[in-house]
C-alpha cells in the first residue's frame, strides 16, 4: 500500500489530532484512516467513538464507516489495490456480503480476484457468490423492469437450466441485492476502546 499506515501506540491526545489532521489533509484511502481511528481508539486516549469525535471534529459516522473499513479482512483488502481502492461505499457493501457468508469464505474467495485499482463491488460479489449453474454455459439473461406492476423479470435462454435451481437462482439474487443496496447508506456503529484495542490486536 502507497504511503502505508504503521500501527503506534498513541499517549497523547496533541499528537494524535495532529496525526489525523495530516491522514485528511493526505485523503488516505477509507482502509488506511480506519486503521489510524482503531488504534486510536485501543491507545485509551479516548474512552469512546463518540468522545474522539467530538475532539477531533468529524463525525461519528465517518469514524464508523472508515472502522467498517478497517474490519475487512487483509485477502479483500489486497484484492482491492492493497487498499487504495477502498472507499467507504465498497466497505460497507463488502461488509454485508461478509455478514451473509462468513469471513472464511470471503477470504478464500478474494485471494483468487486479480489485484485491481478498477475492481468493481458489482465484480466482487460475483465472484464471491457465483453458483455452478451460473457457469460459462449459461447465456442470454436479461433483467426486463415493469414499472407499471413495480417488479423486474428475468428472462433466458436457457430456461430450462435454470428452472431447477430457483432457490439458489434466488439466494443469489437476493444476496447481490443486499449487498449493492448496503451501499447506500448505513448505521453508525460505535466502538469502544475495549472493542478497538481486541480489534487491534486480531488484526
Amino acid at each position: 500500500m502507497t504511503n502505508q499506515y504503521i500501527a503506534t501506540n498513541w499517549k497523547c491526545i496533541t499528537t494524535a489530532k495532529n496525526a489525523h489532521d495530516a491522514l485528511r489533509s493526505q485523503t488516505v484511502s477509507a482502509v488506511r484512516l480506519g486503521y489510524f481511528y482503531r488504534d486510536v481508539l485501543a491507545s485509551g486516549l479516548w474512552t469512546s467513538q463518540a468522545a474522539m469525535s467530538r475532539d477531533m471534529g468529524v463525525s461519528t459516522s465517518k469514524i464508523s464507516r472508515a472502522l467498517t473499513a478497517a474490519r475487512l479482512p487483509k485477502e479483500v483488502v489486497t484484492a482491492f489495490d492493497h487498499g487504495e481502492a477502498v472507499t467507504y461505499r465498497r466497505a460497507h457493501a463488502i461488509n454485508s456480503l461478509i455478514l451473509a457468508l462468513g469471513k472464511d469464505a470471503i477470504r478464500r474467495k478474494a485471494t483468487l480476484l486479480p489485484k485491481l485499482r478498477t475492481l468493481t463491488v458489482e465484480q466482487f460479489v460475483l465472484a464471491v457468490v457465483k453458483e455452478p449453474f451460473m457457469g460459462s454455459n449459461v447465456r442470454g439473461i436479461s433483467l426486463i423492469v415493469d414499472e407499471p406492476s413495480r417488479s423486474i423479470r428475468i428472462e433466458t435462454a436457457c430456461f430450462e437450466q435454470l428452472r431447477v435451481h430457483l432457490r439458489e437462482l434466488e439466494r443469489f439474487v437476493r444476496l447481490a441485492a443486499d449487498v449493492l443496496v448496503a451501499a447506500d447508506g448505513e448505521p453508525a456503529v460505535e466502538l469502544t476502546s475495549a472493542q478497538a484495542s481486541r480489534a487491534a490486536r486480531e488484526r
